[in-house]
């Protein structure tokens, strides 16, 4: 009975740190999210000017605002700040 009670004890310690051990959410560099909006473009960084991102939110989720010239053409992207996800593209 007492090893019983000492694996039933063990058991739930290990649960209970397991349960703290949510999966944690990464957030995009400001960098990464210039990447993804020049490469849905069609371009690399190198080919772009005057680029710059603006982090801001929306519905309580960070996002990045880039701005870009490329080819004659002016680029705004909104891209979510977790997911990478392309909310916007003008």
């Amino acid at each position: 009975m007492k090893k019983f009670i000492t694996i039933a004890l063990a058991t739930l310690l290990c649960l209970s740190l397991l349960a703290g051990c949510g999966e944690e959410v990464k957030t995009l560099t400001q960098q990464e999210a210039m990447q993804i909006a020049v490469s849905d473009a069609g371009y690399e960084v190198t080919q772009v000017t005057g680029i710059h991102a603006h982090e801001g939110e929306q519905d309580g989720s960070l996002v990045y605002q880039i701005h870009f010239n490329a080819n004659g053409t002016e680029y705004t992207y909104l891209i979510h700040g977790q997911t990478g996800e392309i909310l916007l593209k003008n």
